[in-house]
């Protein structure tokens, strides 16, 4: 069984055990092919983090579903990975699942957890990706496994006050305690698919191992009006979207958003820091259109699992993304292209992967005219780094059809 494999941008490598697991590895690409080598360890395969789920790995461990029976049992992890893996959540209390435990915030964690060596990943993944396949939709709103058992616990405690919800849903949900079911959760008053939005919005987070925006108060910004829950997801949105998901904003709000804070300072890679809506409506060029942008685009918007473009992210959603802006902070230069012609201008491109050795690659091109025939100076086999532009589809030979035109 194979669960949205390609499209997360970790650039470590881990090791990917030969043992018996059902999911196959696919890569995406126009070279579509798994690369998997030997490292001379017993267990014999390298494989780069990014083929792992990250997304679904991460919420099955830091779900409440996540036990030592399970894992055992269940997962079949070794006892000792096992133990390890629920003493890393346990919190200060030592109790799985409670309101202060610890969560992973990547697959790179785990790995460093004792005892958790390719094996454990490798079954972890492959488990992780049958609980995901079960989903339930209520009101329209879409929960997966996980998701649905955290958000039940949370309206069951404290963590509720925390999610999003209005006072009145929060009221009535308290007065009802305890649930079941996500059902029983939406039968109550006060509870419809913007409070049910909130929660699974509230639970991903949780899931991820990324903590709910704070200050996030109702308001009107620049004459746009915004709920409590509008301002907790715009605020979400500009901290934890990718680039690629920004596009309802307009060129230069998005890069303030992306390469920026409140402070105003610049750093060359994302920033993100975002607290409020007031702050980033408080930015010098920020107006009613960046604003109406922000509402519109976190209005749709849920967390992929990544906030960062990758390449095999951008080849896994080019159908869609056409047009729409990109932003790679770190791609592996593995070719360079002679000055190839197309759509009335002279590009230069050079193939770029995600890491050495990783199974997929996009051309980025650059047009020859603005930097003379000097766009990729750094030759091959070389990290390149901050660079943005947009999707385009090509007819260069070796594109695949597709192009990320960079424009910085």
């Amino acid at each position: 069984m194979n669960v949205g494999r390609c499209g997360y941008g970790l650039f470590m490598r881990s090791f990917f055990a030969a043992v018996a697991v059902s999911s196959v590895l696919v890569a995406c690409g126009p070279d579509s092919f798994a690369t998997l080598e030997g490292d001379g360890d017993a267990d014999g395969l390298e494989l780069a983090l990014d083929e792992l789920n990250a997304t679904t790995l991460l919420g099955f461990l830091n779900g409440p579903g996540a036990t030592l029976a399970v894992l055992t049992q269940d997962a079949r992890i070794e006892s000792r990975a096992a133990k390890g893996l629920v003493a890393f959540r346990a919190g200060v209390d030592g109790v799985l699942g409670t309101a202060d435990d610890k969560r992973f915030a990547s697959v790179a964690q785990v790995d460093a957890v004792p005892y958790v060596g390719p094996a454990a990943l490798a079954k972890l993944d492959a488990y992780a990706a049958t609980q995901v396949m079960t989903a339930v939709t209520v009101d329209g709103v879409k929960f997966l496994a996980p998701e649905a058992a955290l958000a039940v616990a949370v309206v069951n405690d404290g963590r509720l006050v925390n999610a999003g919800l209005s006072s009145t849903a929060v009221s009535n949900l308290v007065a009802r305690r305890p649930f079941s079911t996500l059902e029983a959760i939406a039968a109550v008053t006060g509870v419809g698919p913007a409070a049910l939005t909130a929660l699974r919005t509230y639970v991903q987070q949780q899931l991820s191992g990324v903590p709910a925006p704070t200050g996030c108060e109702a308001g009107s910004f620049d004459g746009v009006a915004f709920t409590k829950t509008e301002a907790c997801q715009a605020v979400d949105y500009l901290n934890r979207a990718r680039f690629s998901e920004l596009a309802a904003l307009p060129d230069a709000a998005r890069l303030i958003a992306y390469e920026s804070g409140p402070d105003g300072r610049y750093t060359g890679t994302r920033r993100s820091a975002w607290t409020s809506v007031a702050e980033f409506a408080n930015r010098p060029g920020i107006g009613a259109t960046a604003i109406n942008g922000l509402k519109t685009g976190a209005a749709t918007w849920t967390f992929s699992g990544s906030s960062v473009d990758t390449i095999a992210s951008t080849w896994s959603n080019r159908a869609t993304q056409v047009n729409l802006p990109v932003y790679f902070e770190k791609a592996y230069v593995t070719k360079l292209y002679p000055q190839t012609g197309e759509g009335g201008y002279l590009w230069e491109c050079a193939e770029l992967r995600d890491a050495p050795g990783a199974a997929n690659f996009m051309l980025g091109c650059r047009p020859a005219v603005v930097c003379g025939g000097a766009c990729w100076t750094q030759g091959i086999d070389t990290w390149a780094t901050r660079m943005h532009g947009s999707l385009r589809r090509s007819t260069m030979p070796g594109s695949g059809g597709y192009r990320v035109s960079l424009s910085d």
